[in-house]
């Protein structure tokens, strides 16, 4: 691909020094590795982003402390960037998934403490316990005050902002500070919000874990699918048994659901990890009652709250969404939420 010269505003002799030295000393800090994918701003995929979000408004590939080292510039107002990292805390696995033979799949799953469905030859297993609860966050950046940019951390990518932190970097002087984060989530999703006019222009935006924090920090009110101890730590007040560990749940047994009708199922929480919720065994989607699908578990899943930009349910390969056809004209993400074994149940999208 043929780079274009790209004009910048006159910076500083000794600030495009800092910076040459801060690049080579950035991946000396901290951990050994970054939590987030492309954190230079380096992989274009045509005008956007290749592994970054743009969740609002516009942003342009232009030059940094120097007119050939390209960044990322928050365009418009808002401009919202994200990416979510990590790990969903369980996964669905079959055979090519553990590089096993298919008669081999249960023992697998056994000996690592998963939960093992013989009508799908599927093993269910943790795969992420959380983070470390401490991050370090790098930045090179030139910010105007009047951009008001917000670095923006939520937990468990469930949707919700569960910590802020303003973006104070200007004249691409290396920023570094540390930040503690619950040692629950297996995801997260990192954001960076231009909230205000004037320039935003990031060149580096690395995060890292670290050690040097005091304490995690504390949240209860935990999505569904993350890890817990104790029922008070849920947002919907259940902690439920899932093989060897415990999930935040909608119920934990049929009688928590309130309705005969009902039976407490494995269910995909958004993002990935499993938890339990109540569901309706249906033949058809008449037995729903109108405002759900019926599904075969095995087969297929369900968009989650939103649709990507094409139109489609985020899934993974090889596995059919129902709705796809609700997405049409939405932008947001959604999630392609399936179920363990191989019932046909009642789902809402």
């Amino acid at each position: 691909m043929t780079q274009t010269r790209i004009p910048m505003h006159k910076t500083k002799p000794h600030a495009a020094l800092r910076y040459a030295i801060a690049a080579l000393l950035l991946p000396l800090v901290a951990g050994c590795e970054e939590e987030v994918e492309d954190p230079s701003f380096q992989a274009w995929c045509g005008d956007t982003l290749c592994a970054w979000d743009v969740e609002a408004g516009r942003i342009a590939r232009v030059g940094t402390w120097h007119p050939s080292d390209y960044g990322v510039d928050l365009v418009e107002t808002p401009t919202v960037l994200s990416q979510v990292t990590g790990k969903p805390t369980s996964e669905r696995m079959d055979a090519d998934g553990l590089d096993v033979e298919p008669a081999e799949v249960q023992s697998v799953c056994d000996a690592f403490g998963g939960l093992y469905t013989a009508s799908t030859n599927e093993c269910l297993w943790q795969v992420s316990s959380g983070t470390a609860g401490c991050l370090r966050f790098e930045v090179i950046a030139d910010v105007e005050d009047s951009a008001q940019v917000q670095i923006e951390v939520d937990y468990g990518a469930d949707g919700s902002v569960d910590h802020t932190q303003p973006m104070v970097a200007s004249d691409w002087e290396p920023v570094s500070f540390l930040t503690s984060v619950p040692t629950w989530p297996g995801l997260m999703r990192f954001r960076i919000h231009k909230r205000g006019t004037g320039r935003a222009i990031i060149a580096h935006f690395g995060v890292r874990v670290a050690e040097e924090c005091a304490d995690p920090v504390t949240v209860d009110e935990r999505p569904l699918g993350v890890a817990c101890e104790s029922p008070t730590q849920c947002a919907g007040n259940v902690c439920a048994p899932i093989a060897t560990w415990q999930a935040c749940s909608e119920c934990s047994a049929d009688a928590d659901c309130g309705d005969a009708t009902l039976r407490c199922q494995l269910f995909s929480a958004p993002f990935g990890p499993f938890a339990s919720t109540c569901t309706r065994d249906c033949a058809a989607d008449a037995d729903c009652g109108g405002d759900a699908v019926c599904l075969r578990t095995a087969d297929a899943g369900i968009c989650g709250d939103g649709c990507t930009r094409d139109g489609h349910c985020r899934t993974e390969e090889g596995f059919r969404c129902v709705n796809e056809d609700a997405c049409a004209g939405r932008e947001d993400e959604a999630t392609c939420r399936s179920l363990i074994g191989a019932r046909r149940v009642c789902a809402r999208f």
